[in-house]
């Protein structure tokens, strides 16, 4: 996915994504990024060892991010580049987990 422009939330470049013709991606929410995660621990997705955004916010301006390396979850703030400090984006489907 190409980098968001300054003021796009990471939910938007989700929405705005086309990809082979399909436009119906949308950014996860945490519990979906925790299974995604547990998928990927079985060594059947390979993702970068980073933050990936979710779609839980946490009032005050902030949301829950999902670290793929270690398998945590934190709170941070969606105020500016959401690529600050290593957090990626990770559009999907609707699937069944």
């Amino acid at each position: 996915m190409e980098a968001c422009t300054k003021g796009d939330s990471a939910a938007d470049a989700c929405r705005s994504l086309k990809v082979s013709g399909y436009s119906d991606w949308y950014l996860p929410s945490k519990g979906e990024l925790n299974k995604i995660y547990k998928i990927k621990k079985k060594g059947k997705l390979h993702l970068k060892k980073s933050g990936y955004w979710s779609s839980t916010g946490t009032g005050n301006g902030n949301a829950r991010v999902q670290n793929f390396g270690m398998g945590f979850q934190f709170v941070s703030s969606k105020y500016g580049s959401h690529r600050e400090g290593g957090k990626e984006i990770l559009a999907i489907q609707y699937m069944t987990l």
